[in-house]
């Protein structure tokens, strides 16, 4: 092999390692924003089951208990 096919193997090398690295880069930089997006996610999530749970309470019909208590109050 000669000298030159060395140094464009070589080289050739040398910008596949620096394509890679900025692929690397790129998949670093997607997630961190896919991170951001699922404690977003997560926080919309926390507030709608929340929302659901205190609707539930509210809109729940009283129980037998509830009911006799109110009554003897009365």
């Amino acid at each position: 092999m000669s000298a030159t096919r060395m140094w464009d193997d070589y080289r050739q090398l040398l910008r596949r390692r620096k394509d890679l690295h900025q692929a690397i880069e790129d998949l670093d930089d997607e997630e961190a924003l896919l991170l951001e997006e699922m404690v977003q996610v997560d926080g919309q999530v926390a507030y709608y089951v929340s929302l659901a749970r205190d609707m539930k309470k509210a809109l729940d019909p009283p129980g037998l208990g509830k009911l006799l208590r109110s009554l003897r109050k009365a």
